[in-house]
């Protein structure tokens, strides 16, 4: 698009009241051009739309066809939906793993416990050799770890972070993402991209932008069907780096929910894991009347003398 831009001369001269300027015809007889505030402001205009249009916005993004019979993206939300939605909380016993930069050791408690409820509340009780060594309880925004045999407990009332993880990670933030990442219903399809699908092995890769008007990778899932169930998912940060890496196996159904029996999440770059292996699992069952008692255990431990320390503390390598 070129833009000639009009040159005074002596022919051309303005009306007293400055309403437009006034071109004579051209040698060529062209007619007169005619110069208005409003012919400005579109001539301004047309002169960054060209600019823009010559800006160099990096390469077109590729979209690739996929295979026919490729699911669409809305039945696979509806189906996570409708499933996590019906699971109110659980509770279950199994093996509890372990690792962080704070620890000596990878810890493998195989006589634990687990209660959830909506939306992140937890409540862990690890045991060795029948005896209670570690236990966490998080309600909201606030969390209480205890170290029984050591007399050591750790208390947050505000959702600090969690020592070693990247970004600001809570352990509800850790919850959450272990068992409910996503409120799929809320999701719109906008939000949802498939960039994958194996007709072969039924999976599929979705990514989930985020919600604001610069919208980003949010979340990357690999998900089965069907019926449909999460295999992996990625937590992304705002540089597309990867958080938290989440893996859910062993699913098994329960008056027609699914949940699996072994959930794992990981923290790259931080050499940090905690691992759910559940034997026994109850879906919408009644939880334990004190489980998220959090005031009730904290003044416990208090009462019972515990010494307060803090996440990095080598304490805790007492475990």
């Amino acid at each position: 698009m070129q833009i000639e831009a009009m040159q005074p001369d002596a022919r051309a001269g303005d009306y007293a009241d400055g309403r437009r300027t006034v071109r004579a015809p051209d040698a060529n007889g062209r007619p007169p051009i005619w110069i208005t505030p409003m012919s400005r402001i579109v001539y301004f205009a047309a002169l960054c739309l060209a600019i823009a249009g010559c800006t160099r916005l990096g390469t077109r993004l590729e979209r690739h066809a996929l295979p026919a019979g490729a699911p669409a993206v809305e039945a696979i939300l509806a189906d996570l939906a409708a499933n996590d939605a019906a699971i109110g909380n659980f509770r279950a016993t199994g093996t509890f793993v372990l690792k962080s930069p704070e620890l000596t050791a990878t810890q493998q408690l195989r006589e634990s416990s687990i209660q959830f409820r909506r939306p992140s509340d937890l409540h862990v009780i690890g045991r060795k050799y029948a005896k209670t060594v570690f236990r966490l309880t998080c309600v909201g925004t606030k969390f209480l770890v205890a170290f029984p045999t050591e007399k050591q407990y750790y208390y947050s009332a505000k959702g600090e972070k969690v020592k070693g993880v990247p970004a600001n990670v809570s352990p509800a933030d850790i919850a959450q993402e272990m068992f409910l990442p996503e409120v799929w219903a809320k999701l719109s399809p906008r939000q949802v991209r498939m960039i994958d699908f194996d007709a072969s092995r039924q999976t599929a890769t979705l990514e989930i932008l985020s919600s604001g008007l610069r919208k980003r990778p949010h979340r990357r899932l690999v998900v089965e069907g069907t019926p449909w169930v999460v295999r992996r998912s990625e937590l992304l940060a705002r540089d597309g780096s990867v958080l938290a890496v989440t893996l859910k196996d062993e699913y098994h159904e329960q008056e027609g929910l699914r949940f699996p029996a072994r959930v794992e999440s990981t923290f790259p770059g931080q050499d940090a894991l905690m691992r759910f292996e559940m034997r026994k699992e109850f879906l919408n069952t009644e939880l334990e009347a004190d489980a998220f008692d959090l005031e009730r255990q904290y003044s416990e431990v208090r009462e019972k003398g515990y010494e307060r320390v803090e996440p990095s503390s080598e304490k805790e390598n007492a475990l």
